[in-house]
Formats: C-alpha cells, structure tokens, sequence
C-alpha cells in the first residue's frame, strides 16, 4: 500500500512571540472545554438530534453493509437444491411399469423422481482482483465515517457560532433598550427645556428622531434574535419556536487558550483530510481491480448430487454422484473494454491525488488565515475597548458642557450616538472573536477522533485499510 501523496507542509505554525498561555485542550469534545454549559447541552442535544447528522449515520451504515457484501467474496459459495419431478409415459409399448388404459391413447404409465445436490464454488484470486475490491469498500467505509465526523465537527461549530451570536444579538437588544430609555428620558428633558423657552423646537425633533431611530433599531434586533433563535433551534433538530435560553447570557473573552507553536500534525485529526485520504486509497484499490480484471481467472466448483424414486431414499448416499469441476477462463476479446477500465481508474487515482493534495494545502490555508485572523481580531477587540473608554468619557464631558450652556445639543447629541455605536462595536468584536476561534478550532480538526489516544496510530494511513483484508 503506498503512502499518501507527500505535500510540502511546515513544521509547526507560529504566532508571535509575546503569546504566551498553556497549550488549549483541543480533545475529541472540545466544546466541554469552553466551561459554557448551555454552549455543551446544545452541541450534545444537537449531535444526538440534528436530522441532517441522523440521516448521515444510516449512510455510514449503507457504506457498512455495502462493504460487507463486498467481502463475502472470501468465501466459498455453498447452494443448495431439493426438486421432485413428475413424469408420464404415454405409448404403445410395455416399458412402462405401472399400465392404465387410457380410451383412444393406447397405453401409459407414471414416474416420480426425487433430487437433492449441495454445490460448493470458490474463485482463486490469482491477481487478487478480489482483495483489491475488499480494500476499496474498506476504505469507502472510512471515508464516509469521515464525512459523518467531518458533519458532526462542523455541526457543534455551527451551534457554538449560532449560540454566541444569538447572546451577541440578546447584549445588543438590552444595550438598545437602554438606551431607548435614556433617549426617553432627554427627550422629556428637552420638551421640558422647549416649555420654558430655553431651546428650541429643533431640539426636541432632534431628540424624537434619536429616540424613534433607536426604537427602530430595537425593533431590528429582536426580529434577528428570533430568527436566530429558530435557526438554533433547527440545527438542533427541534422545532423553531421551541428553544429555551437562560436568563443570563454573556460573551467569553476567549475560547480556549492558543500556545505559541501548534505542531501541524494537527490537522492529521481533520476528518475532511482522512476522508480524502480514504478516497485515494478506494481509488488506488480500483485501479489495482480494473488491471486484474484483464488477467485469467480461476473458479473450482464441487458439487453432490443424489435422486431416487422415494424422498426417504435420498440420505443413503452411496449411490450419490459427486463432481469437481476446474474453470479457467481468459478474456480474448472485449473491443477494448477491459484496457480502457483499466485506464479509467487509473487516471481516476491520478485526479484523486490532486484532489488529497489540493484538500492538505486548503486545510494549511485555512489554520493559517486563522491564526492571523485571531491575532489581528486581538487588536480589534483591543482598540474597540479604548474607543469605548474614550467615547464615554466623551458623552460626559458634552452632557455637562450641554447642561452649562458651552456646548450645543447637537454636540451632546453626536457624542450619545458615537458612545452607542461604541458600544455596539465591542459586541461584535468579541462575537467577531469567538467566531475567529471557533473557525481555528475547526481547522485544526477540532480534536476529532474515535479515540484521542489512538487515532494517529490505527485509524489514518495503509494500515486502516490493511487490517481489513
């Protein structure tokens, strides 16, 4: 068995030198790392519920049963038969043993007889075309399993995505209602103001815009919480209006910790890279069977056969017939058919390894999009706290200088504006941050595997489909 297609790889990813944490426990559930409770009871409601997974399942299961048919081609096949049949002389002659008259026919006479035969048949794989089949259903096996965990990975990223931007959405609604209040409040403020002809009508309109503006915006947001919350809902294979959420939601600062080097070995775990490894494998396996298939093949049947006049008689076997028949058969003449299969899988190998190769490098891509998409998203989240220090302080000192008669309204009312979008602002980023780590996770495989501490051992390589023979 070869080994897979050799792509140029680094050693390790780096990030900067000053990113110094414990190394993240990226196991097989690396949700339960999080420490989010309502983020594991989801993803685990979830893998257990989520029809589109469950239907994937029964593929693994088709792909079980298909490789199975495939492999009964290492033994024998034994068949059995039992007939009885009924016979009839009608003739002139005495031959017959038991006579009736039968009016205008002349004499006739009836036979019964009774068979029984067992037949054992066995092909000699001489150019093991049969192995080479068993080796590709196994390795399909393996790369639909691999698809079905590929699934289940993306499956609790999606949940663990949905989860923090529906919180996201809920921290936006309650700064938005806030907001609206305060908005309430100045805009009772400023008609109070207006009554007493301190300012003018321009200024209580400008407040009524600000605070209907805001309400629209509420408005917005609770639509978005509600579709978010049936999208959640569904990929948890439940019916959209029936999701629950807890009373407090928030939004970590951080998933899991990222240590300065992470050997790119990871992405060894990555299901969709295994699965395509298996593909290659299944290709090559077809290959090997298409070219075999142009060879002689051998086949040696054995068979026993008994009849008698009575069914009692057929368990004395010692007038039994046994025969032993060789087959060897040789493809002359197809038109081309056989050499051109055989060219067809093999130029089908060929695009299967570009295509492993193609999957490695966009895997590599990925983890390193990430982890510079994780470091800037740092800065982000950095200068979107300072801005937001900034613009409260901001909308401070203009409500104060506003009530002293050094500022106008329209600098207060500015100033209001800029610390909500502030504030709206660092929402996102730190939505922006757990999707970054939850999209890093991913790529480096998630942790996936049937067992963490074997995985890179029994289930990646030659010796997944070897073991199978």
């Amino acid at each position: 068995m070869e080994a897979p297609p050799e792509v140029r790889t680094p050693e390790r990813f780096d990030l900067p030198a000053h990113t110094t944490v414990d190394a993240p426990d990226l196991t097989y559930r690396w949700w339960e790392a999080v420490g989010d409770t309502t983020l594991t009871a989801m993803v685990e409601s979830a893998l257990g519920q989520n029809l589109s997974l469950q239907e994937m399942a029964y593929r693994v299961e088709q792909a079980r049963s298909l490789e199975r048919v495939v492999h009964a081609n290492r033994f024998p096949w034994l068949t059995g038969s039992l007939s009885k049949s009924d016979s009839e002389y009608i003739g002139d002659g005495p031959e017959a043993p038991q006579v009736t008259t039968m009016p205008g026919l002349g004499m006739s006479a009836t036979t019964t007889d009774h068979t029984v035969a067992l037949s054992l048949s066995r092909g000699a794989d001489l150019f093991a075309a049969n192995r080479a089949a068993r080796q590709a259903a196994t390795a399909d096996l393996l790369s639909t399993e691999e698809a079905m965990n590929q699934m289940a990975l993306s499956l609790s990223a999606q949940v663990a995505l949905s989860w923090y931007s529906l919180v996201a959405l809920h921290l936006q609604a309650e700064l938005l209602r806030q907001t609206v209040d305060s908005y309430a409040s100045n805009l009772v403020f400023m008609q109070g103001r207006y009554e007493r002809g301190v300012v003018t009508s321009n200024e209580v309109y400008r407040a009524q815009t600000t605070l209907h503006s805001t309400r629209s915006q509420l408005a917005s947001a609770l639509q978005a919480i509600d579709a978010a919350k049936h999208a959640l809902a569904v990929l948890m294979g439940q019916y959209p209006t029936s999701l629950s959420l807890p009373e407090t939601m928030v939004i970590p600062d951080q998933l899991l910790a990222i240590p300065d080097v992470l050997p790119s070995e990871l992405l060894q775990r990555r299901p969709d890279i295994r699965s395509a490894y298996s593909d290659l494998v299944a290709a090559d396996r077809r290959a090997a069977e298409a070219a075999a298939n142009r060879y002689p093949q051998l086949s040696i049947t054995a068979s026993l056969s008994r009849s008698a006049d009575s069914a009692a008689d057929l368990t004395d076997l010692s007038e039994a017939i046994r025969n032993t028949t060789t087959n060897l058969t040789m493809p002359l003449f197809y038109g081309g058919q056989l050499r051109e299969n055989a060219r067809a899988n093999e130029a089908a190998f060929h695009a299967q390894q570009y295509t492993y190769m193609q999957t490695v490098l966009n895997a590599f891509q990925e983890v390193e999009d990430n982890l510079s998409a994780t470091q800037q998203q740092t800065q982000v989240l950095d200068h979107t706290q300072r801005a937001v220090i900034a613009a409260k302080m901001s909308q401070d000192r203009s409500y104060s200088a506003y009530l002293n008669g050094t500022s106008s309204y329209l600098e207060f009312n500015l100033s209001e504006a800029t610390y909500l979008a502030a504030e709206l602002d660092l929402i996102h980023a730190r939505r922006d941050m757990i999707s970054t780590q939850i999209a890093l996770i991913v790529s480096l495989g998630g942790g996936w595997t049937e067992d963490a501490t074997e995985t890179l051992v029994t289930s990646f390589g030659p010796a997944a489909v070897e073991q199978e023979q």
